[in-house]
């Protein structure tokens, strides 16, 4: 009789973990769906760069997802938008990040990432890197304000991707 109870006991558990289990991955997966390509039109309303079009998800896991080019390398000498991560908890979109890059030749490139709350519209970081190939270290990184992220984003010709540039359609 204790081996009966203990095996219905295990099926039930494992049932129910199953259950729970199908319904998370089911949310993650509805979450993905709901903030992905379909998403664009209210981030363009929010002057948020868009996912692009040809681009692809790289990594993914409950918490977040990052989209990418389809081609795995960065073009030299042309500012490009190189990934959009979308930061999830629980299911709900809670912020993005939007790196931009431009790599000049074979010895220096410049990125500069934007952190952009979607709980909290007013919370936005910034940070510029300037990476040097041929030297140690490597990089080196700043934390910047959003008047000098936009003067990057207009110097590479990225006019309409960020909201900063289009003062008069605040969140």
């Amino acid at each position: 009789m204790k081996n009966w109870l203990g095996v219905l006991s295990a099926i039930i558990i494992g049932a129910l973990l199953y259950l729970y289990n199908s319904k998370r991955t089911a949310n993650i997966h509805t979450a993905k769906e709901r903030f992905g390509i379909t998403f664009n039109d209210e981030r363009k309303n929010r002057h948020l760069p868009i996912i692009e079009d040809g681009w692809v998800i790289r990594r993914t896991d409950s918490v977040k997802t990052q989209w990418s080019h389809s081609a795995m390398f960065n073009k030299k000498d042309i500012p490009e938008h190189i990934w959009k991560t979308l930061y999830f908890k629980k299911s709900v979109l809670v912020a993005e990040e939007d790196a931009f890059n431009y790599d000049r030749g074979d010895s220096v490139g410049d990125r500069l990432i934007i952190t952009s709350s979607l709980v909290h519209p007013d919370s936005i970081r910034c940070s510029f890197s300037r990476h040097y190939y041929r030297s140690y270290p490597p990089s080196e990184s700043h934390r910047v304000g959003l008047d000098f992220a936009d003067s990057v984003l207009r110097a590479w010709k990225f006019n309409d991707l960020y909201m900063r540039l289009n003062k008069t359609n605040p969140l």
